[in-house]
């Protein structure tokens, strides 16, 4: 594909079409923020870029309308619902029988892939192996769209445990950090690459390939088995990646690197 030209090769099924617009992460997220941001998201980013406001929210052709349509209609919708469910409902230890863990899992290892396969900024340096690439996308052109063995995702429902001046929920429920490298699982976990996001106040792992079942049995995995789904918390001052975020942008806040006033 060249210059804005929409016509190309389909990323999922490798036919020849028109390309739509698709979003790694669904844009039922982005107008979340918009709503409440009058419009704008605050952008803030371990990078030399200053702070500023933004109505982007990373959209890149890459998928035909038959395919686009298709993943939308299976993954993208119970994918927005279950995470709704999840931070509506969600307390340490909840249990979540009605949850479709395998069809929230392929949401998952969707946006992933899809973050992956785009070359637009706000998608994140998300780049998974060429070989765990090709293994989740072999398994999203099944009809059913199921995940089971190309990768293992697990979440947790993000918190702030500072006493009296922590981050209230519909703050944390506005944050998304598009999918990027999560290296330190990567040393952890040798022979799995390991990725994470943050969007909806759900805070993800996703690891290629999949785990064995026995690990994820641990709380937090979704099994494409099925079964009762039990959720963990994660304090958002315990994940490295985003206190990195979040220092960086105080630092160029102290600075005055803002394109705008509070």
């Amino acid at each position: 594909m060249t210059g804005s030209s929409s016509f190309g090769v389909c990323a999922l099924c490798d036919t020849p079409a028109q390309l739509c617009i698709s979003h790694s992460i669904p844009n039922h997220f982005y107008r979340l923020i918009f709503r409440r941001g009058k419009g704008n998201a605050i952008r803030i980013a371990d990078d030399e870029k200053p702070i500023r406001k933004e109505q982007k929210s990373g959209g890149v052709r890459l998928l035909c309308e038959s395919c686009e349509r298709r993943l939308n209609l299976v993954l993208d919708s119970r994918g927005i619902e279950g995470v709704k469910l999840l931070r509506r409902s969600g307390r340490f230890g909840d249990v979540f029988p009605q949850i479709d863990q395998g069809r929230m899992k392929s949401f998952y290892a969707s946006v992933f892939w899809r973050a992956s396969l785009s070359d637009k900024v706000q998608n994140g340096p998300s780049r998974f192996s060429s070989s765990a690439l090709q293994a989740i996308k072999k398994e999203l052109r099944q009809s059913d769209c199921t995940v089971p063995l190309s990768c293992s995702v697990r979440l947790w429902s993000l918190v702030d445990r500072t006493p009296d001046e922590g981050f209230p929920a519909t703050t944390l429920e506005s944050v998304i950090f598009p999918p990027g490298r999560c290296h330190r699982m990567e040393k952890a976990i040798p022979g799995h690459e390991a990725g994470f996001t943050v969007f909806g106040g759900i805070y993800a792992e996703c690891y290629a390939p999949a785990f064995p079942a026995s690990i994820e049995r641990q709380t937090g995995f979704l099994s494409s088995k099925g079964g009762c789904f039990s959720l963990p918390d994660a304090d958002i001052f315990e994940i490295p990646e985003l206190v990195g975020v979040m220092v960086a942008s105080r630092r160029k806040y102290e600075r005055g690197e803002s394109t705008f006033r509070d």
